[in-house]
């Protein structure tokens, strides 16, 4: 039995047999009944309680649409599928484990698969974490390092915001962003924009991201009369003190290296 705790006061127990039980809290009436594929293996949930995966024993894996007096079943389904994980932070976003190969999907629709042995362990910020624990099994005792046994995988969006960014099309990269919206793409274009100077394309993204600091930072740095000012309050803000100090002790303002 998975007991899944649901927003607005919502309880579903989902069966082992494919019963789906909801229930009204926290007086746990029963409030709806459903009836999903048996013999379940795994069954998890999305970061906004809106969409239900599971795996049976089979290994086939479906994913449904919970509505609010039923389950929908959506028409995206796989086999030989023997892990997923929801992205924390996007209800559209999972990963799924099939066999050797890792499919990274958004809205039912998958990137091109990557060959691994990992097991998935976090999604989050547009990338898959994997952890090669077959790998580290036949490790001596004693002898681990980690990292050397964690994959990251990128989704297709952020290598592809990624790349429009790094040829400095900064609005180009705001088109594409916004038909592809996720928080870390937005928090990356602001980074980039706030480095390059170009408070138009900034101070949209801040909005994007709700992120009154970056609005008040775009103020005073519009505020000053020198360029390499400007920078050096960007480097600050965004935590690179080595960069802002840098610029400081270039135009000669040790001043404001140590005010900073």
């Amino acid at each position: 039995i998975y007991t899944i705790d649901l927003s607005e006061g919502l309880l579903l127990i989902v069966k082992a047999s494919g019963e789906v039980l909801r229930f009204s809290l926290p007086d746990i009436t029963l409030i709806g009944k459903f009836q999903i594929k048996p013999d379940l293996w795994i069954v998890k949930i999305n970061c906004d309680y809106t969409r239900l995966a599971s795996i049976d024993k089979s290994g086939n894996f479906s994913v449904y649409d919970i509505m609010k007096d039923e389950l929908k079943l959506s028409a995206f389904e796989k086999k030989d599928v023997w892990d997923v994980k929801w992205a924390d932070d996007n209800p559209s976003h999972y990963a799924i484990m099939e066999k050797q190969r890792l499919y990274i999907c958004k809205d039912d629709i998958g990137d091109e698969p990557v060959i691994t042995e990992g097991y998935i362990c976090e999604f989050k910020q547009l990338f898959v974490r994997c952890v090669l624990l077959d790998d580290i099994i036949r490790l001596p005792d004693g002898v681990l390092n980690v990292s050397n046994y964690i994959q990251d995988v990128a989704t297709k969006s952020l290598k592809e915001a990624q790349e429009i960014i790094g040829k400095t099309n900064l609005n180009e990269a705001f088109d594409y962003i916004s038909a592809n919206p996720h928080p870390h793409l937005w928090k990356l274009l602001s980074e980039k924009s706030l480095e390059e100077l170009n408070f138009v394309v900034a101070e949209k993204t801040f909005l994007k991201l709700d992120n009154y600091a970056g609005l008040q930072i775009l103020k005073k740095m519009q505020s000053l009369d020198d360029k390499q000012k400007q920078k050096a309050e960007a480097f600050a803000f965004l935590n690179k003190f080595d960069e802002a100090e840098a610029i400081y002790k270039k135009i000669g303002r040790k001043d404001l290296a140590i005010s900073m």
